[in-house]
């Protein structure tokens, strides 16, 4: 089992994160954007419980430790 952290819920990052949770059962992913509407799009387009969208702000310092902790692979 791994637990993937993508940044961006752009078009590549949305279809990232799907392809990541479908590939393996066991995966988990992380979605992070500052955009509340992209991460809700993302939700609604991939449709699994696995998916964990995360509305921060990955240029701010002080929000990442927080992000990045406690996942094995960082994508972006």
């Amino acid at each position: 089992m791994s637990h993937f952290l993508v940044l961006g819920a752009g078009k590549m990052g949305v279809v990232l994160a799907k392809d990541l949770v479908e590939t393996d059962s066991r995966n988990k992913v992380t979605l992070v954007d500052i955009s509340p509407n992209q991460l809700r799009h993302a939700e609604e387009f991939i449709k699994n419980k696995r998916l964990f969208p995360l509305q921060r702000d990955v240029e701010d310092t002080k929000q990442r430790e927080e992000i990045f902790k406690g996942k094995d692979v960082v994508l972006c």
